[in-house]
């Protein structure tokens, strides 16, 4: 009765039991309802879970009963991926100042490049090649 096929798992933990639908697992229509005042004298009063994930069943005059919601893919448990990355101390010490290092100043931008181009404007060569300030 179930409304899509039951995972092979669900199959599986029913193996040992006498069920009373041997197809349960397999989408069909409803072939029977049970009302609540017939449901004390069908069940006889055993019932088991199958584990988390699984329906319980009980025990009918039919045979065995399961009842409960399947989860998608119960077996499915934690996963993990595990992942190791050796890198020595110092190489991971040396990526860490240069990402922290920054960059230098262009020369005009410091204070001695700033002194060098006021130096250079007011500097002229003579005709020796010689420095000699320019008092114009």
């Amino acid at each position: 009765m179930p409304a899509r096929q039951l995972p092979v798992q669900v199959r599986a933990k029913c193996s040992h039991l006498m069920l009373a639908d041997p197809s349960f697992d397999e989408p069909a229509p409803v072939e029977m309802l049970i009302g609540a005042d017939i449901f004390p004298q069908v069940w006889k009063n055993k019932c088991s879970s199958l584990g988390p994930g699984f329906p319980s069943v009980y025990s009918s005059v039919f045979g065995w009963v399961l009842i409960g919601p399947v989860q998608e893919h119960p077996d499915i448990g934690a996963q993990s991926m595990l992942v190791s990355l050796v890198s020595s101390m110092e190489s991971i010490i040396e990526r860490f100042w240069k990402a922290e290092e920054p960059e230098a100043a262009p020369p005009q931008f410091t204070e001695d490049g700033l002194c060098e181009e006021l130096l250079n404007s007011d500097m002229r060569k003579d005709q020796a090649h010689q420095p000699s300030t320019y008092d114009g």
